[in-house]
């Protein structure tokens, strides 16, 4: 295997069959909801969120309770289509190869819901 093969163990030593404990630790943040633990409302950041995988994220974020800033694309006709999509859904217009509009679309949606919590 080679030093820099993703399931090298000097990479992710949490992978190595022969270690029996593992040396990875994730952020509380990062456990099962749980009744120790119980979900807690994120505020996630779509680019891409008019396309069939952006659109299934967006519905599935909605559906658990979050908040979504949902970007589309500039070049489309987009905006009509996003509107009334959700009371927690923000619609945005952005073009990702122009950084103006990327921080336009993070500042829009931190002024509306405070924080970002996921960008996809």
């Amino acid at each position: 295997m080679a030093a820099d093969s993703p399931t090298s163990s000097t990479l992710f030593p949490t992978l190595n069959p022969n270690n029996t404990t593992s040396h990875l630790h994730l952020p509380s943040s990062t456990d099962p909801p749980s009744d120790t633990n119980p979900p807690t409302q994120k505020v996630w950041l779509v680019f891409g969120a008019t396309g069939h995988i952006g659109r299934s994220l967006v519905k599935c974020a909605l559906s658990h309770g979050d908040n979504v800033a949902a970007v589309g694309r500039t070049r489309e006709n987009t905006m009509p289509q996003m509107q009334g999509w959700h009371e927690r859904c923000l619609g945005l217009l952005c073009d990702v190869r122009v950084r103006a509009t990327v921080r336009s679309a993070m500042e829009r949606c931190i002024d509306r819901f405070g924080r970002i919590d996921i960008i996809v």
